[in-house]
C-alpha cells in the first residue's frame, strides 16, 4: 500500500496538470451474469480542466488532513472511530477488482448511451488519470458518487449527451460536482467520505463476511493468544442474524479492526456479567464463554468491541458505540 511520504510527493505536485484524463460511468445491475457495467464518457476541452482542477483540489485536502490531524501514517479504516481520513487495500474490496478489470482491458466497456443506462443503478463517476512518475506510467482514478436527479445544483458541472460525446451545457441534464468522495492509488484508497465508499461499493458485504470469519474462528479456537474460548450454541443461527444485520456486522468488524476483542479475557467476562447482568453462559471449569440463543447478539458484539465504560467522573457507565483514542 501507498505510504505518507509517497503520498506528500505525489499529491502534491500537481502532476494532474499534465495526465490524460478519461472519465467512466459505473453501474451495478446486480445480475449473475455481468453484474457490473462501466461506460466510457467522451470528454475534452473545458470539462477536463475542470475535472483535473477538482481532483487536484481533492488531492490537496489529503495533505491538509494529513497535517492538520499530525499523521505520522494514515490509519487503515475502522468503522468504530471518527477519522478524517484513512486508507483501505483496494485488493478487499471485489466490486471495485471488477471494475479495474474492465477499465483495463478496453474492449469490455462501453462508450455511453443514454438510453442503455438505468440511472438509479448508476453508482459513481469515475475519473482516470495516467501519468509518468519516475519514467513509469501509474494510474489515478478519483470517484465521485453519482446522484440522479435532473436538477443541478449551483456548484455543479451540467453537461449533456450529443453523437456520443459530452459538452458543457447550460441547462440540467448531467451534473458532477467540485467535491470528489475518495482517491485510488497503487492499490490503496484514501477515503474522506466514508458514506459515499459504502455506498459505492456495497462494502457492508466485507464487513459482514469478515464477522462471519471471526465468528467461525472463534467456535473453531483459531485466534492466535486468545485469552478465552468462546463457543456457540447455534453457529449456523449468528452467522445468519449477521449476514442479515449490517449494524451487528459493523461492531464485530470495528472489534476486529481495533484487536479489542483480543483483549477480553474470563476475569474480565466475569466482572462485566455481574456489574450489568448480562445472564452470560459461562462455564468457570473450561473458562469457556457459550453464546446462547437467549443471548442478544448486540450485546455479544458491544462486549467484544469493549464498548461498556465507566466515567471517570460521575458515577454512571455507559455503552460508547463510538470512540476517539487519545494520543499522548
Amino acid at each position: 500500500m501507498i505510504d505518507e511520504e509517497e503520498i506528500n510527493e505525489v499529491f502534491e505536485e500537481s502532476l494532474l496538470d499534465e495526465a490524460n484524463a478519461s472519465a467512466y460511468l459505473f453501474e451495478n445491475k446486480k445480475l449473475k451474469e455481468n453484474p457490473v457495467f462501466l461506460y466510457s464518457l467522451n470528454i475534452e476541452g473545458k470539462i477536463v480542466d475542470l475535472v483535473k482542477k477538482f481532483s487536484n483540489n481533492h488531492l490537496k485536502s489529503i495533505i491538509n488532513l494529513i497535517n492538520k490531524n499530525s499523521l505520522d501514517s494514515i490509519p487503515l479504516y475502522n468503522p468504530d472511530d471518527q477519522q478524517d481520513v484513512f486508507k483501505i487495500d483496494s485488493k478487499k474490496v471485489e466490486l471495485f477488482q471488477q471494475i479495474y478489470d474492465i477499465m483495463v482491458n478496453t474492449h469490455l466497456y462501453a462508450r455511453f448511451r443514454k438510453e442503455d443506462v438505468d440511472e438509479e443503478k448508476i453508482k459513481a463517476w469515475i475519473f482516470r488519470f495516467e501519468m509518468v512518475i519516475d519514467d513509469k506510467i501509474e494510474q489515478m482514478l478519483l470517484f465521485q458518487r453519482f446522484l440522479a436527479t435532473k436538477m443541478c445544483k449551483s456548484r455543479g458541472v451540467p453537461i449533456y449527451e450529443t453523437d456520443r460525446e459530452f459538452k458543457l451545457f447550460e441547462s440540467n441534464i448531467y451534473c458532477f460536482y467540485p467535491i470528489m468522495d475518495f482517491v485510488y492509488y497503487k492499490d490503496t484508497f484514501i477515503v474522506e467520505n466514508t458514506y459515499s465508499f459504502e455506498k459505492i461499493f456495497g462494502y457492508e458485504e466485507y464487513y459482514k463476511e469478515s464477522a462471519c470469519n471471526l465468528v467461525e474462528e472463534f467456535d473453531e479456537n483459531k485466534i492466535p493468544d486468545s485469552k478465552i474460548s468462546i463457543q456457540f450454541e447455534d453457529k449456523d443461527d449468528v452467522i445468519s442474524k449477521i449476514q442479515s444485520n449490517t449494524m451487528l456486522a459493523r461492531k464485530i468488524f470495528a472489534a476486529l479492526s481495533n484487536g479489542s476483542y483480543k483483549e477480553l479475557d474470563f476475569d474480565k467476562l466475569i466482572d462485566l456479567n455481574k456489574r450489568y447482568g448480562f445472564g452470560l453462559h459461562l462455564d468457570r471449569v473450561k473458562k469457556q464463554w457459550m453464546i446462547d440463543r437467549q443471548l442478544d447478539l448486540t450485546t455479544f458484539a458491544r462486549i467484544l468491541n469493549d464498548e461498556y465504560n465507566r466515567s471517570q467522573i460521575t458515577p454512571y457507565e455507559y455503552v460508547v458505540s463510538k470512540k476517539v483514542k487519545i494520543i499522548k
